[in-house]
């Protein structure tokens, strides 16, 4: 039985042992001993039994940003993306206004030190820096031409966990939107 992130005892074992088997590098097998290590209980499942996998947030975990891409989302104009100002605000900056190679690196750097995450059904890979998301849209890296980064109160797991979803007129709760 799995739903929402949640498996049983036994599904996580073995998906986190065959992960282990594949020529994965040092650093990725050493996070998945690591999530089998931190396997923690949900409230659903100290009821029914099942364990959910949490993606580790240490610090030495996560690798923050180089130098060069620490600049570049520091010092880049980020254009608000007005269309989604009411549901999911968030900016983001086009790789044809930036140097290419920077663009691509930051890319990588999102791809390759981020954690899976959804934005409801959709799986994207996320990066956090200094309290701010940053994420693309998951096509292959010589095709992705935009970058976007929200603060983590704006992400749909924070949102979804806090109640404060965007309805389906384009509210959120605390603007007054009809609980769901």
């Amino acid at each position: 039985m799995q739903h929402h992130g949640v498996f049983s005892l036994k599904q996580a074992i073995t998906t986190l042992l065959s992960s282990l088997r594949s020529p994965l590098e040092k650093r990725r097998k050493e996070s998945y001993v690591y999530w089998l290590i931190t396997l923690r209980l949900s409230q659903h499942c100290l009821k029914h039994c099942h364990y959910r996998l949490v993606k580790p947030q240490c610090k030495w975990e996560m690798m923050k940003l180089p130098h060069k891409l620490k600049t570049l989302v520091d010092e880049t104009d980020w254009t608000y993306a007005k269309t989604y100002a009411q549901t999911w605000p968030h900016e983001y900056i086009l790789r044809d206004l930036i140097d290419e190679r920077v663009f691509f690196s930051l890319v990588r750097h999102i791809r390759e030190h981020g954690y899976e995450g959804s934005f409801y059904r959709k799986p994207i890979t996320y990066f956090d820096e200094d309290g701010m998301v940053y994420w693309t849209m998951g096509a292959p890296i010589e095709e992705t031409t935009i970058v976007n980064r929200c603060t983590k109160e704006q992400t749909y797991e924070y949102r979804l966990i806090h109640g404060t979803l965007p309805d389906s007129m384009g509210k959120s709760a605390e603007q007054g939107a009809a609980p769901r």
